[in-house]
This record gives C-alpha cells, sequence and structure tokens, in this order.
C-alpha cells in the first residue's frame, strides 16, 4: 500500500509549492476527523470543518507556500530529516504528529503517530508532543527523539500499512480494506484538498 501511494503523493507534491500545500491542507483536515470525512472535505464534497487554528493553518500554508516549498525540498536534500521535521513541526497547527504526516506523505521519511497509533503501539502523548513555549534546542531534540520513535517502530512503511488495516478493520462499513484507506489519502490531496 505505502510503496504505491506514497510514490504517486510525493510525485505530486513535490512538483511546486501549490500541490505541497494541497497534502498540508490535507493533512490540517485530518485533525480530530474520519478520514472518509476529512476526503469529502478536501474534495469538497462536505463543507470543510476549519476554524480556528485550522482556518489560520490553512491561511498560512497559502500565505508561505513557496517558502515552506523551498525549505522542505532544501532540507530534505541535504538529508536533514529531523530539521526537515521540526520545520514543519513549526508551522500553525502542525506540531510533531501532522508534521510527521507531512513527511510521511511528501517525502517517505517519519510518520504520524495519531491517537490509533499511541493506542496501538502503547506511546505516551508526551513523546509526541512539546510545550508550545520550548526553544530550538528542545524542539530539535523532540524532533530527533519521535523520528527515532518512528524506526523504533517499524519505520515510515510499517506505521502506513499497520494504520490502514487497523482503521479499515475498525470500520467495516466504511472502508473495504487497509489499500482502500491509503488509497484515499492519494484522492484526496491529488484530486482535493478544497480545490
Amino acid at each position: 500500500m505505502y510503496k504505491l501511494h506514497q510514490k504517486q503523493i510525493s510525485k505530486y507534491a513535490r512538483q511546486s509549492p501549490d500541490n505541497l500545500a494541497d497534502a498540508m491542507r490535507f493533512v490540517i483536515l485530518t485533525i480530530q476527523q474520519q478520514l472518509s470525512s476529512a476526503v469529502k472535505q478536501s474534495k469538497g464534497e462536505q463543507e470543510a470543518n476549519l476554524f480556528g487554528f485550522k482556518l489560520k493553518a490553512v491561511a498560512d500554508i497559502e500565505a508561505n507556500k513557496q517558502h515552506i516549498f523551498n525549505t522542505c525540498e532544501r532540507l530534505f536534500e541535504t538529508n536533514c530529516h529531523d530539521n526537515l521535521l521540526q520545520f514543519l513541526a513549526d508551522q500553525h497547527g502542525f506540531g510533531l504528529v501532522k508534521a510527521g504526516f507531512v513527511c510521511q506523505l511528501v517525502y517517505g521519511i517519519s510518520g504520524c503517530i495519531d491517537t490509533h497509533n499511541l493506542k496501538l503501539h502503547n506511546i505516551p502523548i508526551n513523546q509526541v508532543t512539546y510545550n508550545n513555549k520550548a526553544k530550538d534546542p528542545t524542539r530539535y531534540k523532540k524532533a530527533v527523539a519521535y523520528n527515532k520513535l518512528i524506526e523504533l517502530r517499524g519505520g515510515t512503511e510499517s506505521l502506513w500499512d499497520n494504520w490502514c488495516d487497523y482503521v479499515a478493520a475498525k470500520n467495516p462499513n466504511t472502508y473495504k480494506n487497509g489499500f482502500e484507506v491509503s488509497e484515499l489519502h492519494v484522492e484526496a490531496i491529488t484530486k482535493g484538498a478544497l480545490k
């Protein structure tokens, strides 16, 4: 699942600042939402659940998409993966978990330790968060520890495939299987993302 779908998302998202912004907007839509709802919102089939910090996050993505794209590409191409995670985590509304999700989708690194994965892997929430007032050295250390945590849990591909299978099994009336869950991410980003 991940090997196929991540490549499609990456190929799309790395083409331009607008396309990376599509991926980032989708990630914001997934916060405290069922995947099926986030996909429908992304594609305009359901009103987008954007309020407060989500609305500001989407506005900031749009206003800064060229800078975000250039910085992400530079950090990824120079193998500064922990710095890339920290940079994205510092974007309004993201934090380590959703920044990890962007890294996973677009660059094939890191991962999303959401509420499902916290439970599945018995991870305390303080391992995937930090205080907004934390200084850069602390934020960087947390980014390093977060990426290490992903590696210890089998890596980005394993985390993705297990999550998709778990979500499909938990919602059999919504999804046929994990492959469908995985594929929905491609659909939402390349054909949706609030277009």
